[in-house]
């Protein structure tokens, strides 16, 4: 009880502190707090935060319903311009900003979409995703069909892909796609390791559970900070993918460096490796970008 009425009472102090200094500002410089943050806007992740914060914040709910639902980036703007009483000058950073903040919402959103698609209601894209896959790994390997053992041999868990892709849908076969056929040599590359006698891997299936993870991130927020430093508008899915690629190479490098025993450590590893990127994706300065990517609009 005493340490409740502690709380309360921290929490009351802080949040009156802070409306005192927003008050004090106010009249000193004749700004919202908004406008403060907008004047002195650089590059990347901080003000977007800052930014993003003050909404969160705000003790007008108008303010506050923008950033936790899937709103439209234009009446958005026009809502805190108006609100804020902000000059005209700064609607494109607020724009860029709103796009930012917004954009991520929508893109969780895009995402699930894709995730609850089954290969059925996609089955043209589905069928070229897989044979370009095969035909980029497995270039002088003539494969015999859609159903057939080879697909053990890329990863997969059986001799039909649409198993194992249950979870994750399409969007487990999108990514990997994507990650194939962009970055062909890094994905080779990738999959020579993972046939390693000693410390291999099932290719696909550890990509699609990476695609499992980086939703994860993404639907928790833990993505925020990389998207408003790498996205100068609202974050979309191919900005998602090239997460992916990232993060399926570098997971590559973190097993080959842990050297597991068998895939049944894949649990134990992956765990490792989200624990150290999750402390990473804490840091402002963070991109979650390699060398051989390329930058997306």
């Amino acid at each position: 009880m005493f340490f409740q009425l502690c709380y309360r009472l921290f929490c009351f102090l802080t949040n009156n502190i802070r409306l005192i200094f927003k008050l004090y500002m106010r009249r000193m410089t004749g700004k919202s707090e908004l406008q403060r943050i907008l004047d002195k806007s650089q590059p990347g992740a901080r003000t977007t935060r800052k930014f993003e914060n003050s909404l969160r914040r705000s003790r007008n709910k108008n303010l506050r319903s923008l950033i936790s639902h899937d709103s439209d980036i234009g009446s958005s703007v026009i809502t805190v311009l108006h609100a804020k009483h902000l000059p005209n000058e700064l609607c494109a950073e607020l724009t860029l900003r709103m796009s930012q903040i917004i954009g991520y919402n929508h893109l969780i959103n895009t995402v699930e979409v894709i995730r609850r698609q089954q290969h059925t209601d996609k089955l043209s894209d589905y069928e070229s995703y897989l044979y370009q896959i095969w035909n980029i790994l497995q270039p002088d390997v003539h494969l015999t069909g859609l159903k057939s053992k080879q697909w053990v041999d890329i990863g997969f868990q059986g001799n039909q892909p649409c198993t194992d892709l249950r979870g994750m849908g399409m969007l487990g076969l999108t990514q990997l796609w994507y990650f194939v056929v962009n970055y062909p040599n890094e994905a080779r590359q990738v999959y020579s390791h993972s046939l390693h006698p000693g410390c291999g891997y099932p290719f696909a299936i550890v990509g699609i559970s990476l695609t499992s993870m980086l939703t994860q991130l993404l639907k928790s927020g833990q993505l925020r900070l990389h998207f408003y430093n790498v996205c100068r508008a609202a974050p979309c899915l191919t900005h998602f993918h090239e997460a992916y690629c990232f993060m399926f190479y570098q997971f590559d490098d973190h097993w080959l460096c842990d050297q597991p025993h068998d895939i049944m450590e894949f649990n134990r590893v992956s765990e490792d490796y989200l624990k150290k990127l999750s402390t990473k994706l804490k840091d402002y300065n963070h991109v979650m970008k390699m060398d051989f990517q390329r930058t997306v609009p």
